[in-house]
């Protein structure tokens, strides 16, 4: 099985060792620390002893911590265990597996988005993933997994020349949100944070007060790092638009760039929540067949400015057709009005 796609086709991309390595180090997803720092809380406290008892609780958050993360590197190891890609006529074929041998197929016509990832450990080290969405299906959402990552690992400019074969584009400026949109993210933050220590507050009075009178109060520490969080958030989001495709980019801890033929364009919806009209600002999705509209899968411009909002989504209306057009039959027997 190991040279199967090599011998039916051109071989694109290959997972070496050392690659395999890091995608299981470094794919865990730091988000779910966040739930380990509620860990002492699971366990009563014995009066008097309190902060032995948070001190134990940190602890075991910790190890189970390093527990979760090598979990996830074994799972993630014999997942993409001797992961090769390969092009096959007008198909991308892929073969993985340690413990259960899997191989599947992208049609080539039916590539609707590219989607380039990089987790903060990824940026850190120069690293990107690369997952192709397709007609009906978002990476992993088929039942035989065929459009999942086509790269589960590489150095970013390898990764960025794959998605090239698979899409050819041009390199992108991004424009990111107005700097209000910041100042939005951070009374976020600071809003989120009070409305813990209430419900914190009212938990430990109505426990009776195991605990000293300030341990409610530890979430206010996130208050000093809220402009830290709020501009790491807004310095992550962006768009661009090229000549052939439009370009969104969202996400701190995990950075998703999206890239979006406009002839694969279904609709262009702009949107407009009462807390961003009171800032006037918008957000632009931009709708492919592979789109769910959940779960973040479709392309999003986020937190523009209201009026670059209006204009993007034009923009994006004209290319769509001006693509199809261009793209049509002479014989005019296509109408313009549905992407393929």
């Amino acid at each position: 099985a190991d040279e199967g796609i090599a011998e039916r086709g051109e071989e694109l991309f290959a997972l070496s060792a050392g690659e395999l390595a890091l995608v299981s180090v470094l794919s865990f997803d730091l988000r779910y620390f966040s739930l380990l720092a509620f860990g002492p809380a699971l366990f009563p406290f014995v009066p008097g002893v309190a902060e032995l008892a948070v001190f134990g609780g940190v602890v075991l958050a910790a190890m189970l911590g390093v527990g979760l993360w090598a979990l996830s590197a074994a799972v993630t190891f014999a997942r993409y265990y001797g992961f090769r890609l390969a092009q096959v006529g007008d198909e991308l074929r892929y073969e993985r597996g340690l413990l259960e041998r899997y191989d599947g197929s992208i049609p080539m016509a039916k590539v609707q988005t590219l989607s380039m990832g990089e987790n903060v450990l990824m940026r850190r080290f120069g690293y990107a993933t690369l997952a192709v969405e397709t007609a009906g299906y978002g990476p992993g959402q088929s039942p035989s997994q065929g459009s999942e990552a086509a790269v589960p690992l590489a150095a970013r400019e390898r990764v960025v020349s794959l998605a090239r074969e698979i899409e050819p584009f041009d390199g992108a400026e991004f424009s990111r949100p107005p700097k209000r949109a910041r100042t939005r993210y951070a009374f976020r933050y600071v809003g989120g944070s009070a409305l813990l220590v209430a419900v914190l507050y009212i938990a430990w009075s109505l426990a009776g007060r195991p605990l000293v009178w300030y341990a409610p109060f530890a979430p206010l520490a996130f208050v000093a790092v809220a402009p830290l969080a709020a501009h790491l958030k807004w310095a992550n989001r962006g768009y661009a638009t090229g000549e052939n495709h439009v370009f969104t980019r969202n996400g701190f801890w995990n950075r998703t760039t999206k890239v979006v033929p406009y002839y694969r364009v279904q609709n262009v919806i702009e949107t407009q929540t009462v807390f961003q009209r009171r800032r006037r600002l918008a957000s632009v999705l931009v709708d492919t067949a592979s789109s769910a509209g959940i779960g973040g899968r479709v392309a999003a411009a986020v937190d523009l400015d209201a009026e670059d909002a209006a204009e993007l989504r034009e923009l994006v209306g004209e290319k769509l057709q001006a693509s199809l057009a261009a793209r049509r039959p002479d014989d005019g027997s296509r109408r313009p009005d549905s992407a393929s």
